[in-house]
């Protein structure tokens, strides 16, 4: 491969609009020239985009029906909220909340996991280093349809899987920043930085680990060239200033232990670690199922459906697309080859070393030997508790095998020109086989909508006349929604796992207190309010309970008793003083404390 054949950079968007002698032109003429490079950009980018746009669609058009989507952690909102809390994702929920004031909840839950998927592909797509539509395809395919979306996208971490899909951008910004030092590319990694902290703060460790390596190995090369390094720090105390800056409105609650995100982390234990463990395959071990993006502590425990079933042979598609990626490292390996890979050698050798650090921090406390290390850098370093679940370093993993298959996919096209003539034929055939039939074959269970695994909802009438019941009036209090769990199999929810988050905070129009306990083994109860507090003695005392005078204490107005779970249990509410039955509307019941709405 030539140097020349390789892709225009995908950054010029940055290029300033300069007029002669350096000058700024007039209003008019940068908006001319915004305007042509805008349509220049779309012209380049239209097969990437139209080929992103056919993926999503394969996954998210069973999604288009009515209905809310649902997965563990995203319980269908109805209402997205704007922030209480200085944390870090308040930014996009700040956007989130704007949004839904015009496509309403339900719209809104699609859009995001829509646009996520569709943004995990494309990155992956014009992030790709060298090479044409057929390795840059196959890129989306493996960073989109694999078992670390299937995993995430079940149990609905959906902003975490929001961060994973721009992952590519901010690693390839900072890339560039490594390579060739400019302060303006400091600014830019210092945006991606705050972007990615919005959305899963946990991500900046991965980001953080695979620039370090390659940091340190550009230094290492470059250790004499004495103005790359001025340039290189210069840049990077501008990264480092501008990400404390843009991130200080959390930053500042988080250091000082005042934020929630503090407190949870503050919590987290060696329970914690055990509870959330890599699941290990049961016939084939742990290594191999961390190999292949699995291992989320979720299968373990039946709270997220394998992806495997729709891929019984998924060791032998693995080997093969691994296969290639050992070729890309073997060839970059080699410094007397003569290959368009020498020009990113230090790119691949860092992703390997990337994949290698990721594999075994994946592995967390479930491999023996890695849990020393784990437990080591858990004590030492607070913010790596909110790793606890090491399967998020499959994220990276993911990210490294985006890249390096997609280049054996390309040295293996070059070398096909190379055959014979009666071959050349043959293999320019077995070349898309290669790139679009393996990664298609080892994720195809994310297809059409999770082949049905994922199914877009609707909440009971009866929901939905229990909030008028409680949200009319000038007066409209607050609400505590029973059964008293934070996780609930809900009947309504069509997904192969109905269990989700309790909805009862995103869908009413009220405030409403649910449960903030997981129930996970080996992991106490986190009754880190005086409310919590009193509510799960309310739970556990039952009958002989003081609801209404404690709920009153609360400025609790009303019980609303879904009929899921174990409701059963809290038939004695009917029977409970200071209380009156507004409604009985099948799927659920109203209760209304009466000491409260007497004070109202």
């Amino acid at each position: 491969m030539s140097k020349e054949a390789q892709p225009t950079p995908t950054g010029s968007l940055g290029q300033r609009a300069a007029g002669p002698n350096g000058t700024r032109p007039p209003v008019h003429d940068i908006l001319q020239r915004v305007a042509g490079h805008l349509r220049a950009v779309g012209a380049s980018n239209g097969p990437a985009v139209a080929w992103c746009l056919l993926l999503t669609g394969l996954v998210c058009i069973p999604w288009l029906r009515g209905g809310f989507l649902f997965g563990t952690d995203f319980p269908g909102p109805r209402y997205f909220r704007l922030p209480t809390a200085l944390d870090p994702s308040a930014p996009i929920e700040t956007l989130l909340a704007l949004l839904s004031t015009v496509l309403g909840g339900e719209w809104t839950g699609k859009l995001l996991i829509f646009t996520t998927l569709f943004l995990a592909a494309l990155s992956a797509f014009v992030c790709l280093p060298m090479g044409g539509f057929l390795p840059r395809a196959s890129a989306s395919l493996i960073y989109l349809l694999n078992p670390f979306v299937w995993d995430r996208l079940h149990y609905g971490e959906v902003f975490l899987l929001t961060g994973y899909a721009v992952m590519p951008w901010a690693v390839r910004t900072a890339q560039r920043l490594i390579e060739k030092p400019r302060v303006s590319r400091g600014v830019g990694t210092a945006i991606w930085i705050v972007a990615i902290s919005s959305l899963a703060v946990h991500l900046l460790l991965i980001f953080g680990l695979i620039t370090l390596i390659y940091g340190l190995a550009m230094l290492i090369s470059r250790r004499r060239d004495g103005e790359y390094i001025r340039q290189l720090f210069l840049s990077l105390a501008a990264t480092g200033l501008g990400a404390i800056a843009l991130t200080a409105y959390w930053l500042a609650p988080f250091l000082t232990g005042t934020s929630q995100g503090a407190q949870i982390i503050s919590r987290v234990g060696s329970g914690d670690l055990q509870a959330f463990q890599t699941a290990a395959d049961p016939h084939l071990g742990l290594y191999l199922n961390v190999l292949g993006l699995y291992g989320f502590w979720g299968e373990s425990t039946g709270l997220v459906p394998s992806m495997k079933v729709f891929t019984p042979a998924w060791p032998l598609v693995l080997i093969l697309m691994l296969f290639l990626g050992v070729l890309v490292l073997f060839r970059a390996a080699l410094p007397t080859h003569s290959t368009g890979l020498s020009v990113i050698r230090g790119w691949v050798l860092t992703l390997a070393a990337a994949a290698v650090a990721s594999f075994f921090l994946s592995l967390g406390v479930a491999d023996p030997h890695i849990a020393p290390l784990v437990r080591f850098i858990d004590r030492v370093l607070p913010i790596y508790r909110g790793m606890r679940d090491a399967g998020k370093w499959t994220a990276l993993l993911a990210l490294t095998y985006a890249q390096l298959i997609p280049l054996g996919i390309l040295l293996f096209q070059e070398r096909v020109e190379s055959f014979r003539r009666d071959l050349r034929s043959l293999g320019r055939w077995a070349v898309p086989v290669i790139a679009l039939g393996l990664p298609l074959a080892y994720g195809n269970g994310l297809l059409f909508g999770a082949h049905g695994e994922i199914q877009p909802s609707a909440y009971p009438a009866s929901w939905y006349r229990a909030d008028q019941v409680i949200s009319s009036g000038t007066s409209q209090g607050r609400a505590v929604f029973l059964p008293w769990h934070l996780y609930l199999t809900m009947s309504f929810v069509r997904n192969a796992n109905p269990l989700v988050r309790s909805p009862a905070p995103t869908f009413f129009s009220i405030p409403a207190v649910v449960s903030n306990d997981p129930e996970l083994l080996n992991v106490a109860p986190p009754l880190d309010t005086h409310e919590q507090r009193v509510l799960a003695n309310l739970v556990a005392q039952g009958k002989a309970g003081h609801w209404a005078q404690d709920l009153a204490g609360l400025h609790i107005r009303y019980i609303l008793l879904a009929r899921e779970v174990d409701w059963q249990s809290y038939g004695y509410l009917g029977s409970q003083s200071g209380f009156t039955r507004l409604a009985d509307l099948g799927e659920i019941v109203v209760y209304e404390n009466i000491l409260v709405s007497n004070r109202s």
